[in-house]
């Protein structure tokens, strides 16, 4: 969340590091306050964050568990609770020093699944947001549109677990796997993952095939299109219209550029007063949230970052 504030208004007082701010029902904590003259800009971050602070965890090791007993396990006094849990795969998480956020964040990236916070509620959701047939096309409600691709791809994955572990034992000798798509480039692309927590080379292969595409969702073996669109929201400018939020599946179409693709929305950025202001951000890739591109992949690096500090 981001406001300005003017510095002479009395309640100016209240403004100040670590101070709670509602808006639109939802609770941000203040992180910074920029005062370069007669206007204070205010930047907070949303209370959820405070995962990441608010119980220090000297080891979480919890085997065969679903993602409900160590959400529950894991909140223990602290001022968060559990709300919807969508996914029953049972999972192994140890972790030492650690905290909520990054004991969450280990649990995605285990079982996979996507956050949604409600202030002190955090559910875990199999996939959020709606298919609402939501249309963004020029000339209706879209302003202009940007498209980026990223080419940095893999094809040929070499998966390594806990000590180096490779999956020679169970893939016919060879150390790594290919990719469906691998005879869609000239030759084929190597890189590496690191899994630090699979100490068996079954569950290493059968985790790294997941990170190449499905029908469902594109992986490391496709390149990744992000969309930046600037939008008008006629819901805001009129009681008619198409509502849209983080994770929809929505449909883009521009005739002139030849765009008409369906993306999921990763971010969306609104301002209250203008709806001729409104950005969003979609991608073709999956929003498996332990990505470092994605909410709880900010989480992770908060949680490194950290550690980093410490050591």
């Amino acid at each position: 969340l981001s406001f300005s504030f003017p510095t002479t208004d009395e309640k100016m007082q209240y403004i100040v590091p670590h101070a709670i701010v509602k808006a639109e029902n939802q609770l941000f904590k203040i992180e910074s306050i920029d005062e370069p003259g007669n206007i204070a800009t205010i930047n907070c971050t949303h209370i959820s964050f405070d995962l990441a602070y608010c119980r220090f965890i000297p080891l979480f090791q919890h085997y065969g568990v679903s993602p409900s007993t160590v959400l529950n396990a894991v909140l223990t006094d602290t001022p968060f609770s559990v709300g919807t849990v969508e996914i029953d795969i049972l999972t192994d998480i140890v972790l030492s020093k650690t905290n909520p956020m990054e004991v969450i964040s280990k649990l995605i990236e285990n079982v996979g699944g996507e956050l949604v916070r409600d202030n002190f509620t955090i559910s875990l959701v199999k996939k959020r947001g709606k298919d609402n047939g939501v249309q963004f096309r020029a000339g209706k409600n879209l302003k202009d549109i940007k498209r980026k691709t990223d080419t940095e791809i893999i094809t040929r994955l070499y998966p390594f677990g806990k000590d180096d572990l490779d999956i020679s034992t169970v893939n016919f000798g060879v150390i790594y796997i290919d990719s469906p798509r691998i005879n869609d480039y000239p030759y084929p692309i190597e890189g590496y993952m690191d899994f630090k927590d699979i100490e068996n080379p079954t569950e290493l292969k059968v985790r790294a095939l997941k990170e190449f595409s499905t029908v469902d969702r594109d992986g490391i073996d496709k390149p990744r299109i992000t969309y930046t669109i600037n939008v008008v929201e006629l819901k805001k400018l009129a009681e008619y219209g198409e509502e849209f939020g983080v994770g929809d599946t929505v449909r883009i179409i521009d005739e002139a550029l030849g765009i008409d693709t369906v993306q999921r929305i990763m971010e969306y950025e609104y301002y209250p007063y203008e709806p001729n202001q409104s950005k969003v951000v979609l991608s073709n890739t999956s929003a498996a949230l332990y990505k470092k591109n994605t909410l709880t992949g900010v989480y992770a690096e908060i949680g490194r970052a950290k550690d980093t500090v410490k050591k």
